[in-house]
Formats: C-alpha cells, sequence, structure tokens
C-alpha cells in the first residue's frame, strides 16, 4: 500500500514543476500591450453670426372691447310714446338721424300756437305805439301853433287893456285860453316822454313771449328722439303707447364708428414703446395730440377668432390715471376706427363690447446694435466660438429683452458667432464644430424689424 501511495505522488510533482514552467516561459514572452494617444473630439453646435439691426420696440397687453362712445336717449319731455323705430331692440344698427321715438307733441304744440299768438300781440302793441308818438307829435306841432297864436292875441289884449280899450274881464279869458293851450302841449309832451319807457317795456315783453315760443317750438322737436350717430343698440326700456316722464331713460346705444381697448400692459415693456424722440424740445402744451405726435406709438389689436387670428389698425388714445397695485400694470387706450365697415360674415366680425383682444404697441425705432436669441444669453453670459473654434465664456450688458430676442449694449461686435444650443457643461477652450442655424437667424432678423409674432 506505501508502495503504491509513493508512486502517486512523485508523478503529481514532475506534473506541477511543468506547469510553473510553462508559466514562466508565457510571462517572459509576452509583449507590452500597444498604446494609443486620445484624440480631442469636438462638440457639434448650432450658431448664429451676431447681426447688428434697428429693433422696434413692442409691448403685449390685453383687455376687453368697449365703444369709444356710448349714449343715453333720455325723454326731454313727458309725454305717451306714440311712435318707435320698427328696428328698434338689442343688438339692432340703426343709421344716424333714425327716429327712435316720438313722443306725442300735441300739448307741445298748443303752447307753440300760444307763444305766436302772444308774440303777435305785444307786436301789435308796439306798431300802435309807435303811431301813437307820430300822431302825438302832429298833434303836438299843431298846438304849439296854436299856442303862439294865442300867446300873440293875449299880447295885443294887454296892449288893448292898457289903453282902457276893453275890459279886464275879456283879457281874463285871453290869457285863461292861453293858459289852456299850454296845458295841452304839456300834456302831449308828458305822453311823448312816457313813450320810450313804454317801448321798453313791450320790447321786454315781446321778448319773453319769443323766447316762451321758442322754448315751445324746441319742446315739440325734443318730442322727437333721433340717434345722433351710427350706433348698436344696448338697451330699450320703454314700450309703444307707454308714458315717458322726463328725464326718463329711454333706451342706451353705442357708437359703431369706434371701438376702444384698455389693455393692461406691464410697466417694464411700455417704458421701452415709450420714448421720446432723440431730438426734442420740452412738452410746452398738453394736449392729447401733441403727446400722441411726440409718443409716436402705433398699436395692433388682435381677436383669436378660432384657429384664425384677426387684425385691426388702432391709434395710440391715452393712458390711465392709475397703475394697478396687484399686476404692476398700466393701462393703455387704443382706438380702432370703423370695424363694423371692415367686417366680413364668418371671417372678420366687428369689435363688439366685451370681446378679449390682445393689444401690441410698437414705439419708434432703436438705433443699430447687436442682437442675439435669447435663448443664447445664459444670465449675463453668452457662449461664442472664437477663432480656433474654441468656447469662450463671454459676459455681456444687456440692453432689453423682447419677446425671443436680446438687444445687448456692450459685450459683443456684430459677426461674432453665439452658440445657441444648450451645452452642458460649458467648459471654456472646449473645441467646438459649429453649424450655421440660417432659419434662427431669418426669425431673429424678422423679430427684430417687428415682423415675427411678439410672446
Amino acid at each position: 500500500m506505501k508502495l503504491r501511495r509513493f508512486a502517486k505522488k512523485s508523478l503529481i510533482v514532475p506534473a506541477i514543476a511543468l506547469g510553473v514552467l510553462v508559466l514562466v516561459v508565457m510571462v517572459k514572452s509576452k509583449q507590452p500591450p500597444e498604446r494609443t494617444l486620445a484624440e480631442e473630439t469636438a462638440r457639434t453646435v448650432r450658431t448664429v453670426p451676431v447681426p447688428e439691426a434697428e429693433v422696434i420696440p413692442r409691448a403685449l397687453g390685453y383687455g376687453l372691447v368697449e365703444p369709444a362712445q356710448n349714449w343715453q336717449a333720455v325723454a326731454e319731455v313727458g309725454g305717451r310714446i306714440v311712435e318707435m323705430h320698427p328696428d328698434l331692440e338689442k343688438g339692432a344698427l340703426l343709421p344716424e338721424g333714425a327716429v327712435l321715438f316720438r313722443i306725442d307733441p300735441e300739448e307741445y304744440g298748443l303752447a307753440e300756437t300760444q307763444g305766436q299768438a302772444d308774440v303777435a300781440s305785444i307786436q301789435a302793441q308796439l306798431t300802435r305805439l309807435e303811431q301813437n308818438e307820430v300822431n302825438l307829435r302832429r298833434s303836438l306841432a299843431v298846438e304849439l301853433e296854436a299856442l303862439a297864436l294865442a300867446q300873440a292875441e293875449l299880447a295885443r289884449k294887454r296892449q288893448l287893456a292898457e289903453s282902457g280899450t276893453i275890459a279886464q274881464s275879456e283879457l281874463d279869458a285871453e290869457e285863461q285860453i292861453v293858459l289852456g293851450k299850454q296845458t295841452l302841449v304839456q300834456n302831449i309832451r308828458n305822453e311823448l316822454a312816457l313813450i320810450p319807457a313804454e317801448q321798453e317795456q313791450l320790447e321786454a315783453q315781446l321778448a319773453s313771449a319769443q323766447a316762451g315760443r321758442a322754448g315751445a317750438v324746441l319742446d315739440v322737436e325734443r318730442t322727437t328722439v333721433t340717434a345722433p350717430f351710427p350706433c348698436r343698440i344696448s338697451d330699450v326700456n320703454v314700450e309703444l303707447y307707454q308714458y315717458a316722464a322726463p328725464n326718463q331713460v329711454l333706451a342706451s346705444a353705442s357708437d359703431i364708428r369706434a371701438s376702444e381697448v384698455e389693455a393692461q400692459v406691464a410697466i417694464s415693456s411700455l417704458r421701452r414703446v415709450l420714448t421720446a424722440p432723440e431730438q426734442h424740445s420740452e412738452l410746452s402744451d398738453f394736449s392729447m395730440d401733441i403727446l400722441r405726435e411726440y409718443m409716436d406709438v402705433t398699436a395692433v389689436v388682435r381677436f383669436e377668432l378660432g384657429d384664425k387670428t384677426v387684425e385691426w389698425d388702432a391709434q395710440f388714445s391715452r393712458l390711465s390715471d392709475e397703475v394697478d397695485p396687484e399686476t404692476r400694470t398700466m393701462g393703455v387706450f387704443v382706438t380702432v376706427e370703423d370695424s363694423y365697415l371692415q367686417a366680413e360674415p364668418g371671417e372678420r366680425p366687428p369689435l363688439i363690447r366685451n370681446m378679449y383682444c390682445s393689444v401690441e404697441l410698437r414705439g419708434r425705432p432703436t438705433d443699430p446694435m447687436p442682437v442675439i436669441p435669447r435663448t443664447a444669453l445664459h444670465q449675463d453670459q453668452v457662449y461664442i466660438v472664437n477663432g480656433d473654434n474654441r468656447l469662450e465664456l463671454r459676459t455681456v450688458h444687456t440692453k432689453f429683452e423682447q419677446g425671443g430676442l436680446a438687444a445687448i449694449s456692450s459685450g459683443l461686435e456684430p459677426g461674432e458667432l453665439v452658440v445657441v444650443t444648450d451645452l452642458i457643461p460649458a467648459v471654456e477652450g472646449m473645441l467646438l464644430s459649429p453649424v450655421m442655424d440660417d432659419e434662427l437667424l431669418e426669425a431673429l432678423l424678422l423679430e427684430a424689424a417687428g415682423e415675427a409674432s411678439i410672446r
């Protein structure tokens, strides 16, 4: 047994030694790994060359449409409604001058007739007074001649009385005749002196009667209520044959010639739009026309009609007198003229009360300046592709941001390549492979020119 175990052990030892020998030979004969140098890989990025362009400042706001002018048909006289326009209903469109209501004019017609009679009566009294003055002056002339004759006769009889030719009683009778003539002349003169006062009184009565007649004529005219402008009826408060009291509101209407939108616009955006011209003088007159010309702001009103957007050119009208303390926005009023005349059924509606619209304001263009896509701005830095196609992190100063663009006041030169790809991570000096994004550049220039939609 011992002999067999020894024989097995003697066979294992040579096998192990052979294995170790083979391993040593393999290690010594192994070739070292071949070393290769790592090559730098360029990162492909989209770029745009920095254009220099004028930028049209724009601001966007939203608001509700209101008629530029509202009107209430108020009864200026009382009476029964005897006529109404056949189309006088809420929503109806009526032309300027259309008769909306007619109040029974009979009572006011009688007052007009009475006024005319009063005027005619006083005019007749004035005519009679004028003729009376003529008659009195003629009578005065006659009586003055008679008085002169009587005075001459009295002088003759006094001479005769002094010579004793006539009795004293005859002289006294002649003196009585002269005194009577003098009294008659004085009475006529007194009547003539009263004529101017009587004439003034009658003229005052005539003016009062004429005013009463004019008031009666005006009341007759007031019985007819007409539309002061082309309008759309918004409310009707009376029915035919119903009594209308003075100062009662019969109907309400709105002017269809012009519509207004008060858009709430962020003050920061509004500041870009409302700028004074470079060459300007101090405003000496704050009339709205001068202020509009000074600001030179245009506007566009838009309404979303399903899958279609309808636009109207508008005019900057005025600013609100207050700032919304919650939203920090200010109301801007713009006016659209003749939206009803521009309407196309099914395609282009008129501007109607309470339509929710967007309003774009446009100011005067800025001086040419570098502009870049807003997405290329990383806080106060942009990524530049330098002459070696390597990334440069550049600090810039932004004049303002608007929609999808940023206007740069300093830090960039026209023509430099700006990276618009979002690099993560952005390591300065990394190798880049720039690819021109012509479509983005075109969109950027369109937005600067105010031809792209504003966001």
